[in-house]
């Protein structure tokens, strides 16, 4: 019992592990995360795997003894109703006084005072000394069936605490695994975006030059320039901030690299009452189509609105460039899903992603190209 509560302290008040430090694994710094990764993956395997071990050791001791305890309390129950009956017929005199002698031993051995009483009783036989030794013997069995009681109730706790214990580490482990899940998922979006922008317009670069093209060289190494900015601007963002502000912070950053105006119109209660994951689903789709109006819709005007329709959440993301056709669009999704040639547009992904979410996204071509994404009860 008391290591159950010691364990419940020091997970309780976790500051009292001052003298088992460990690095600070909490990746605000990826350089210091990085650096300090296999430490803190070892340090937190170790340190899980303990307490998980102690978890488990404490839900096998409490069901070990809230068993033991069940069967000696039964057990007791049972003597408590065998010598009440030896009483009875001691009083009606079918049997001798020494017929409760048995029964009534385990008190007699741990109490004098009621080992003498009962030798008085011996003696001369009265009935109304039997029957207060009676009554002491009953005032005894009530204190044993609390002990009892006692053990069990702190049985059940021991047990319900262990169990939460293991449910909040499963919890963490759930939340590490999505950490993880989101920077590989990070790394695959910025490594897209390198390719699919970065690489290309330097490759441009490279050609234009060969062919000693000055003004196109320029333009292809300024709008590379202006990708690679855009992908820095987007990984400084924190995620611990809600969503309205993300989108806002991501526009923001957006037109500063692009110099392409864009206007953010948020009317939604929904918008930051999405789980984390979706949030940052949400925020990829964004991000991945402002990255494709840069690239190829030669816009000068971005304009995003997130409005309630009921229970759904619209999002729509409107360009004034040239936009393309669906046959384009038809085109692009078959080289994508055939694996013949890298998309540059990422609709793809970005279908993929809003589907993930439970919802749909369409392509509307009206004086320019507007991505409208809808999520159906995005926040059941």
């Amino acid at each position: 019992m008391y290591t159950g509560f010691l364990y419940t302290y020091i997970q309780i008040f976790p500051k009292r592990r001052e003298l088992f430090p460990i690095p600070d694994c909490t990746g605000k710094n990826m350089r210091a995360f990085v650096k300090t990764a296999p430490i803190c993956y070892n340090s937190y395997m170790y340190t899980r795997g303990q307490n998980l071990r102690i978890a488990y050791i404490l839900i096998v001791l409490s069901l070990a003894s809230f068993a033991v305890t069940e069967v000696c309390k039964l057990k007791a129950a049972h003597q408590y109703a065998v010598l009440d009956a030896a009483f009875a017929q001691v009083y009606a005199g079918q049997k001798p006084l020494d017929a409760v002698s048995d029964g009534a031993a385990p008190y007699l051995f741990f109490d004098r005072e009621l080992s003498e009483s009962f030798t008085r009783i011996q003696k001369d036989a009265s009935p109304a000394g039997l029957h207060d030794f009676q009554n002491s013997i009953h005032i005894h069995q009530r204190r044993i069936s609390q002990g009892f009681d006692r053990l069990i109730f702190f049985s059940a706790v021991i047990l319900a605490i262990s169990v939460m214990l293991i449910i909040i580490r499963q919890g963490e482990e759930k939340a590490k695994l999505s950490r993880v899940q989101t920077a590989n998922e990070e790394q695959k979006k910025f490594s897209r975006n390198l390719h699919d922008g970065v690489a290309q317009d330097l490759a441009a670069v490279r050609t234009y030059l060969q062919q000693n093209d000055i003004e196109k060289s320029g333009f292809y190494l300024n709008r590379a320039f202006e990708e690679v900015r855009y992908l820095i601007d987007s990984s400084r963002i924190n995620l611990s901030e809600p969503l309205s502000r993300l989108i806002r912070d991501t526009a923001a950053a957006f037109e500063s690299n692009y110099e392409i105006p864009v206007q953010v119109h948020i009317a939604s209660s929904l918008i930051d009452r999405l789980k984390s994951t979706k949030e940052l689903d949400v925020l990829y789709i964004l991000q991945e189509a402002l990255s494709n109006i840069a690239r190829h819709a030669a816009a000068t005007q971005i304009s995003i609105k997130i409005i309630d329709v009921a229970d759904d959440l619209i999002i729509r993301i409107h360009d004034n460039g040239k936009g393309f056709s669906q046959e384009q669009h038809a085109a692009q999704n078959s080289r994508q899903q055939g694996g013949t040639a890298a998309g540059h547009w990422g609709l793809v992904t970005m279908q993929e992603r809003a589907q993930a979410l439970g919802g749909t996204l369409e392509i509307l071509h009206e004086g320019g190209t507007t991505i409208a994404i809808r999520l159906t009860h995005p926040v059941s």
